[in-house]
């Protein structure tokens, strides 16, 4: 099974601009928290961009705070592996089975996790497109636009 057990996990955590997400983001990353696990708050990020800084910070796992392209009143969370790769079924069924069954326990207050504010998630994500081989980043670059001004 492709669920860790590490000592002291790490999980990467971003979301879309829905009304809710924030609210929803603070709720999974404190629960986390509670959990002992370190959390890395990337904020509004793109689903390719989480799956990128799960491997970039070598998290554990991540978690996508959106519901695509579904109704404002919606969200979800989409999750990743430690290869930034979304769970396979048998993962979440798994998952699942330990939620249904409270398999889990909260960390004593001496060792809960932390949550660290990564602030460049988006700018790596850019930066590390821009240098693929079969990028021509100059002709990006040339073309003025919002992402060759981040670069």
């Amino acid at each position: 099974m492709g669920i860790t057990k590490n000592k002291n996990p790490k999980v990467a955590i971003g979301r879309d601009a829905r009304i809710s997400g924030n609210m929803v983001q603070q709720l999974v990353m404190n629960t986390l928290v509670g959990q002992g696990i370190t959390v890395l708050d990337l904020g509004l990020s793109t689903t390719p961009t989480v799956e990128m800084a799960v491997v970039k910070h070598k998290a554990d796992a991540g978690v996508i705070i959106t519901a695509s392209h579904n109704p404002i009143q919606w969200n979800a969370l989409k999750l990743l592996n430690e290869k930034g790769e979304f769970i396979a079924a048998e993962e979440g069924a798994y998952l699942l089975e330990i939620i249904k069954n409270k398999e889990f326990t909260f960390a004593p207050v001496l060792d809960l996790g932390a949550i660290i504010k990564i602030n460049d998630a988006i700018e790596s994500h850019i930066e590390a497109i821009l240098a693929l081989p079969l990028v021509d980043a100059k002709l990006v670059q040339s073309k003025n636009s919002k992402l060759s001004s981040i670069a």
